[in-house]
């Protein structure tokens, strides 16, 4: 077992499981802070490493600290969630710039995204079947909504005005 973390002087470390930093050194270095949870993805046994950081670019890298692909968007990123797409996956993420982004494992956009809304992302959205019909929602909060979003779409479903200020994750129970 290994520990992937961000750390405010724009690093990306991986921690062995004796304790030691791999090579001595990080994985990873971006442009400003990582302020992001990293997400550890395994599939067809390899493994890919999910970071976003306040330079508005989204990392995917492998454990040796190898790039696969990057994405920028205009402003800061907080989080992100995967989405299985077809033996594949998705990643869908928010950033500061008022965008929701949707993209494949190599970092294309899924057709009809990015969504702008106009709204500051500071969180990362959930991925959940909230109406059971088989295909899962995207919710994600802003500075003061939820809104919801159909995956299989670009399609926006509504938003839920909370009336005060959200900070943090949604999160669902089943």
């Amino acid at each position: 077992d290994e520990i992937f973390v961000g750390t405010e002087s724009d690093h990306l470390y991986r921690i062995e499981s004796n304790g030691n930093i791999y090579n001595n050194s990080p994985i990873l270095t971006a442009g400003d802070k990582i302020k992001f949870a990293p997400i550890i993805i395994s599939l067809n046994n390899e493994f890919h490493i999910v970071v976003g950081s306040t330079d508005g670019i989204l990392y995917i890298t492998n454990p040796e600290g190898e790039i696969e692909f990057n994405y920028e968007t205009g402003d800061e990123i907080h989080g992100a969630a995967i989405v299985p797409i077809n033996n594949s996956f998705g990643i869908v993420f928010g950033s500061e710039d008022g965008f929701l982004y949707f993209i494949d494992n190599n970092g294309n956009n899924i057709s009809g995204w990015p969504q702008y809304t106009g709204n500051s992302y500071e969180s990362a959205p959930v991925i959940a079947d909230l109406d059971l019909d088989g295909s899962p929602e995207i919710i994600v909060s802003t500075s003061t909504h939820l809104q919801f979003f159909s995956i299989n779409s670009d399609i926006y479903i509504s938003q839920l005005n909370l009336g005060q200020t959200v900070k943090g994750n949604p999160a669902i129970a089943d």
